[in-house]
C-alpha cells in the first residue's frame, strides 16, 4: 500500500484510502449514534486486544477532533521523533468513511546501526459505535503520555468561541438524527405514490369556479400576488394509529367542506376537484391536534398504568420468589431432620440386632450346654450302671456254690474290689505320668493328665509360642485380637474329642474395650460349661497387666468364678510387675500389651506349674545363687539357660588360684569336688549335667 510523505516537519504520514469488504447500513449506523446520544460521556474496558474507549456521540467528536489535532502538530517543535500515519478506511464502494487508524512508532537503531521501530501503537477510531480501541506495545506510552494532553486539548474545543456543553450537544445529535432517520422513513413510504400526485402544485392551473366567494376570492389575490415565488414542496406525513372508539366518533363528525358551498376546480385533466374550504381546513385541523392531543394523553396513561403495572407485578414476582425461597429452604430443612432421624432409627435398629444376636447366640450357647449336660448325665448313668453289674453277677456266681448256712466273709470281698480298682487308677496313671517324677519339680499342686491332647488357646499374647519347642500333646490355638466371644465361637467349632485339658488365656482385649464385667464374666462362664459337656478340663490363665489398662477388676472375678465352678486359675499378674505395681516392661514389645521372648518364657513357666509343657527335663538351679526374681523362691524350678554364665564362679581365672582339682572340673559350676567323696560320683554327676546341658541347647 502507498504511503505519501507530508512536506511538513512533524513526520506525519497520510495513507492512502482502505476499504472492507461490507456495505454499510446507514439505518442500523444511525441507530447505534441515536443510542450513542444517550449514553454516558465515557466508560472503557481493558480487554486481551488493548484499551476500549465508548463514548457519547458528542464526546466522540470532541475526542476524534483533539486526538487529530494534537498528533498532527506532535512534532511542530522538533522534540519528538515518532512517526504519525493516518489511515481512513470506508466501506466497499469507498462512498462512507466508517473508521480510521492513526499508527503512532518510535524509530531507533540497533546495535548494528539499523534502522528498527521499537515501541509503538495504534489507535483504530470507529465512527458508527462511536469508540475507540488503542492497542500494540506502545499501549503504556499512549496512556501515560499522549492521553492525559488529548484530554486538555478536548476541554480546549469551543464552538463559535463558546465552551462545549456535551449534554446539549448530544441533544442537538439526536434531533439531527431522529430528523435525518424521519426524512427516509418519509421517502420510503411515498415511493409508492404516483408521480403526478408529488409534483408541485401550478396555481395557473386552478380555476376557482364561484368568484363571488370572499374566501376563494382572498386565496387568489395571494396566489397571484406571489406568482414569481416557488410553490411549497413540503408534505406533511400522518402515520397510521389506532384511535380508540370514542375518539373515532369524534372523527367521524367532522366535515372538510361546507355543504352550503358546492364550488368546484378542475385540475389539468378536467376533473373536478371538490372545493376547498379555508375555514373547515383549518377546524379540521384544531380537531385533529386536539384528537391527537387526547391521543398523546391516552398513551402517556397507558405508560403509566403499564409502568405501574410493572412494579406491581416486579414486587409481586419478587414475593413470590422469596415465598418459595423460604419453602425450599424449610422443605430441605424437613428433608434433613428427616434423614437424621431415619439414621438415628437405623443406626437403633442396628444396635438393637445386635444385641438381640449376641442375646440369641448367648442362649444358644446355655441350651447347648444344658442339652451337652443332659447327655453327660446319660452318659454317667450308663457307666454307673455298667459299674454295678460285676458286682450283681459276682453275687450271682458265688451265690449257687455256697451253702445256705456259708457267707463270703466281707474281708475278702473288699480285697478283691481294692485290687480291681487299684488296678485301673495303676492303668490310668501309667497313661498320665509318662516322665519320671521330680521331687522338687512336683512340690507344686499339678493336675493329672489323662493322656490325651492338651490345647493352649486364647489372644495374641500367645502368638510368640512355638509349639514345637513344647512336649508333643500340646497344641496352641492363637485368635490375634480376640476377645471372649470370639475365642467362645472358635471353641464350639472345634472337635475337641482329641482333647481332655485345655488352657484359656482372653480377657486382655475385653478390659481394654471397658466391656461389661457381668456380661464377660457370664461368656466366660459359658465356655467352661461347654469344655466340660466335652468330656473336657477346663484351665483358666489369668489375664496380663497391660499399660493405660487396669484388668484387676476383671482378674478378681474371674479368680471367685473358678472356685465357684472347682476350676484351676493361674494367676500370672504378680509375675509381670515389680513391688510397687509397676508393670515389668522387660516382658513386654513397645506397644506393652504383647509379650516379648522372656515374656513368652515367663507366661509358660506358669503354665508348667499346672501341666508339663516344656521338653526336656528339668534342671535344678545351683543353690547359691543370689540373683532371683522376688517372686521366686528355692521351690520353684527352672530350665538350664546357656547363655547366662554360672554366678559362683567368674568366666576365666587364674590358673595359679585352682588346685588340680578346680582346674580339672572348674567348667561343672555347682559342684565342688572337696565337698564329693568318690570319684566316680564326680564324674557322673558332671556327665549328667553337661548332657543336660547339651539336650536343652538343641531343643531351644
Amino acid at each position: 500500500m502507498k504511503k505519501i510523505q507530508s512536506t511538513d516537519n512533524n513526520k506525519t504520514v497520510q495513507h492512502q484510502n482502505i476499504s472492507r469488504d461490507y456495505t454499510l447500513n446507514k439505518s442500523k449506523a444511525l441507530i447505534k449514534k441515536l443510542d450513542a446520544t444517550r449514553s454516558e460521556h465515557l466508560s472503557f474496558k481493558l480487554t486481551g486486544g488493548g484499551l476500549r474507549l465508548f463514548f457519547s456521540t458528542s464526546s466522540f467528536e470532541v475526542f476524534k477532533r483533539a486526538c487529530t489535532y494534537y498528533y498532527e502538530h506532535l512534532n511542530t517543535n522538533g522534540g519528538d521523533n515518532r512517526e504519525i500515519a493516518f489511515i481512513p478506511i470506508s466501506d466497499k464502494n469507498n462512498k462512507n468513511a466508517v473508521e480510521e487508524q492513526i499508527k503512532v512508532s518510535e524509530k531507533g537503531f540497533d546495535s548494528l546501526g539499523r534502522s528498527i521501530k521499537r515501541k509503538s501503537y495504534c489507535i483504530n477510531i470507529y465512527f458508527t459505535t462511536s469508540s475507540v480501541l488503542i492497542n500494540g506495545k506502545g499501549l503504556n506510552i499512549f496512556c501515560e503520555t499522549d492521553l492525559p494532553v488529548i484530554v486538555v486539548k478536548m476541554k480546549e474545543c469551543q464552538i463559535n468561541g463558546k465552551d462545549i456543553n456535551l449534554n446539549e450537544l448530544n441533544k442537538i445529535f439526536e434531533e439531527v438524527i431522529l430528523m435525518e432517520k424521519q426524512g427516509k422513513e418519509d421517502c420510503n413510504n411515498n415511493s409508492v405514490i404516483d408521480v403526478n400526485k408529488t409534483e408541485h402544485l401550478n396555481p395557473g392551473t386552478i380555476q376557482i369556479s364561484n368568484p363571488n366567494n370572499n374566501t376563494i376570492k382572498s386565496i387568489k389575490e395571494d396566489v397571484s400576488s406571489n406568482t414569481n415565488r416557488e410553490p411549497s414542496t413540503s408534505s406533511v406525513a400522518i402515520p397510521i394509529i389506532d384511535i380508540p372508539d370514542d375518539i373515532q366518533a369524534q372523527v367521524k363528525d367532522i366535515n372538510p367542506t361546507n355543504s352550503e358551498d358546492e364550488s368546484t376546480c378542475l385540475d389539468g385533466t378536467g376533473n373536478t376537484l371538490p372545493q376547498l374550504n379555508i375555514r373547515d381546513f383549518v377546524t379540521t385541523l384544531d380537531k385533529l391536534t386536539t384528537v391527537v392531543t387526547n391521543l398523546k394523553d391516552k398513551v402517556d396513561e397507558l405508560e403509566i398504568s403499564i409502568q405501574a403495572n410493572n412494579l406491581s407485578n416486579a414486587s409481586s414476582i419478587q414475593i413470590l420468589n422469596d415465598r418459595m425461597t423460604a419453602l425450599a429452604k424449610v422443605r430441605m430443612q424437613h428433608d434433613q431432620q428427616s434423614m437424621n432421624k431415619m439414621q438415628d432409627i437405623e443406626a437403633e435398629i442396628q444396635n438393637v440386632n445386635k444385641n438381640l444376636e449376641k442375646k440369641v447366640n448367648m442362649l444358644q450357647g446355655k441350651t447347648q450346654s444344658i442339652s451337652d449336660k443332659i447327655k453327660l448325665y446319660e452318659v454317667e448313668t450308663i457307666k454307673l450302671q455298667k459299674s454295678f453289674m460285676p458286682e450283681e453277677n459276682l453275687g450271682n456266681q458265688c451265690t449257687p456254690m455256697l451253702d445256705e448256712d456259708q457267707t463270703i466273709p466281707k474281708t475278702i470281698c473288699e480285697t478283691i474290689l481294692q485290687e480291681h480298682s487299684h488296678e485301673l487308677e495303676q492303668s490310668i496313671n501309667a497313661d498320665i505320668n509318662e516322665e519320671p517324677q521330680n521331687p522338687v519339680y512336683d512340690t507344686q499342686p499339678k493336675l493329672p493328665l489323662s493322656g490325651s491332647r492338651v490345647l493352649i488357646a486364647g489372644s495374641s499374647v500367645l502368638k510368640g509360642i512355638d509349639p514345637s519347642k513344647l512336649k508333643d500333646y500340646i497344641d496352641v490355638h492363637v485368635h490375634r485380637g480376640a476377645n471372649v466371644l470370639d475365642l467362645y465361637e472358635d471353641i464350639r467349632n472345634m472337635d475337641l474329642s482329641t482333647y481332655n485339658t485345655i488352657i484359656i488365656h482372653v480377657g486382655g482385649n475385653d478390659a481394654s474395650s471397658k466391656m461389661n464385667v457381668q456380661q464377660f464374666v457370664d461368656i466366660f462362664q459359658e465356655i467352661i460349661n461347654f469344655v466340660r459337656c466335652q468330656n473336657c478340663r477346663a484351665i483358666v490363665s489369668g489375664i496380663l497387666p497391660r499399660i493405660q489398662c487396669d484388668v484387676t477388676e476383671y482378674n478378681t472375678i474371674l479368680k471367685q468364678m473358678c472356685h465357684y465352678n472347682d476350676v484351676k486359675f493361674i494367676s500370672n499378674y504378680e509375675s509381670f510387675v515389680y513391688k510397687d505395681d509397676h508393670i515389668a516392661k522387660s516382658f513386654y514389645t513397645t506397644d506393652g500389651i504383647h509379650l516379648n521372648r522372656y515374656g513368652t518364657i515367663k507366661l509358660l513357666a506358669n503354665v508348667n506349674k499346672v501341666i508339663k509343657v516344656f521338653k526336656g527335663k528339668q534342671i535344678q538351679h545351683h543353690l547359691n545363687q543370689q540373683n532371683r526374681n522376688r517372686y521366686q523362691s528355692s521351690s520353684h524350678q527352672y530350665y538350664a539357660n546357656n547363655f547366662r554364665r554360672s554366678p559362683t564362679k567368674p568366666r576365666y581365672q587364674p590358673r595359679s588360684n585352682m588346685n588340680t582339682t578346680d582346674r580339672r572340673n572348674f567348667n561343672h559350676s555347682g559342684i565342688n569336688p572337696r565337698n564329693v567323696k568318690d570319684r566316680n560320683d564326680l564324674n557322673m554327676n558332671s556327665r549328667d549335667s553337661w548332657e543336660n546341658n547339651n539336650e536343652l541347647n538343641r531343643q531351644m
